[in-house]
Order: C-alpha cells, then structure tokens, then sequence
C-alpha cells in the first residue's frame, strides 16, 4: 500500500494519523478487522473528531460484533452530523448499510438488538 510506503520513509510525518485511517479503512474493506481496527485506534488518538476514523472504528466494532466499544465512537460521529459526514468516504453499500444500522441504533435505543444481525457481512469475511 502506498501509505505503508510513506510511512516507512517517514514514520514521523504530520500525516502519519491520515495515512493510518487510510490504512485503516483499506484492510476494512478488504475484511480484516485486526489490521484494520489497530490502524483506526491509532488514527484517533490524534484525530479524535474525524469523521471517517470514527466511521470506520464504528464500522469495524459493529462487524465484530461488540457495538459496546462501538457506542463512544457512534456518539461522537452522531455529534458531528452523523453518517452524512462520510457518504463520500464509504461508499462500499455493505458498509454503508451496516454504518447506518449501527447509527439508527444508537440514535433509537429502544430499537431491536438483533436489527444489527440482519446486515450481511463483506463478502470473503470470515473473521469472528
């Protein structure tokens, strides 16, 4: 990946936390959750307020089935406008789908748990 390449020439550089949502939401999309949730809790620390890494880490906790871990970060997304904040950045339709379930979850709390398990999961995922 070239945002494994600039980190490896500079792993100092002020867009290191850009370069690991990067990262983050590439192994997200390819299925696999461990790379992809080290990579966006990363990103976090020092981008906390972004929308697209919190999209992703709530993204990668709903996959995994721990929508607890997920709750801080779906607060925060919901603070700064929600889902519309990344429709330009997710545009897989499955993790757009799971986003907005997990968002109208948190945004209704009275909803049904089981709602979230009716998203499919990506395609060639078999982590759990």
């Amino acid at each position: 990946m070239r945002f494994e390449s600039a980190l490896r020439m500079n792993p100092r550089s002020a867009v290191r936390p850009l370069a690991m949502t990067g990262i983050g939401i590439g192994q997200l999309a390819l299925g696999e959750m461990g790379a992809a949730r080290a990579a966006l809790r990363e990103a976090v620390q020092y981008m906390p307020h972004s929308p697209v890494t919190l999209a992703g880490l709530i993204l990668v906790y709903a996959l995994d089935g721990d929508h607890a871990a997920a709750a801080p970060f779906v607060a925060r997304l919901n603070a700064l406008g929600g889902g519309h904040a990344v429709r330009a950045a997710i545009r897989d339709p499955g993790l757009r789908a799971t986003l907005d379930a997990i968002l109208a979850r948190y945004a209704n709390p009275q909803a049904d748990k089981a709602s979230l398990r009716i998203v499919s999961r990506m395609a060639g995922d078999s982590s759990r």
